[in-house]
């Protein structure tokens, strides 16, 4: 692939790469636990919303971390670089994934408008980013991330068309979990010229996933 021959790879050493590999090994462990809980929580109502949404969150949340804990687990070369366009790739789908619940649940039940809306979005995001990383990586970074932002907050302001009916406490944490989300982005900005900052980024990362998941379980899977 043509493109793969652009992607750079940024010049980790052996233990920066081991951290960076192994928070984001938990993150997908966890991501498992999350998933097999929520199908749990899903089973008792019979829905096949509740079940779809319990298996597409869960599972983004491993595909993001599993993938970008194989990328950081390969040495310098070929390999490492196609796993990195990988895993830049699909970071668009864990926005989704974690849009998927909301819409499906908590939207559908009080607007479904709102629910269509977030879900063109967040799947959207997706076909943008997938075309965007895997065809023009060097290109489209500005874009990409302008994109998910936007996607981002487009969708989280869709849930103050229903305010009324969210939990206050709910709403509240998910907007922790993005704020925490952002503030971790700041590390992964300059990880290039400080290497060791993409330790801390990957914390961030797993504890933002961790905070929604929380949400999701606690709030979205009792709605009615």
């Amino acid at each position: 692939m043509k493109n793969k021959d652009s992607v750079e790879l940024i010049e980790y050493t052996k233990t920066q790469d081991a951290l960076n590999c192994v928070t984001h090994a938990l993150g997908a462990v966890l991501g498992a636990a999350v998933l097999i809980l929520l199908i749990k929580k899903a089973a008792p109502f019979s829905s096949a919303r509740y079940m779809a949404s319990a298996i597409v969150y869960g599972l983004s949340l491993i595909l993001l971390y599993s993938s970008s804990a194989v990328y950081h687990g390969f040495p310098q070369g070929e390999a490492k670089r196609t796993a990195r366009l990988v895993d830049h790739s699909v970071i668009p789908i864990l926005l989704a994934g974690t849009a998927t619940p909301c819409a499906l649940i908590t939207l559908y039940n009080h607007n479904k408008i709102c629910c269509a809306a977030v879900l063109l979005l967040g799947w959207g995001s997706v076909i943008f980013g997938l075309v965007a990383k895997l065809f023009f990586f060097q290109k489209t970074k500005a874009a990409c991330v302008a994109v998910y932002i936007i996607a981002g907050a487009v969708m989280l302001s869709c849930s103050l068309a229903v305010i009324d009916e969210i939990n206050v406490h709910a709403l509240l944490l998910l907007v922790l979990g993005c704020a925490v989300y952002l503030f971790g982005s700041i590390f992964c900005a300059v990880g290039r010229k400080h290497p060791w900052c993409h330790v801390p980024f990957h914390i961030f990362m797993v504890a933002g996933s961790m905070i929604h998941a929380y949400v999701i379980y606690e709030y979205v899977f009792m709605a009615a």
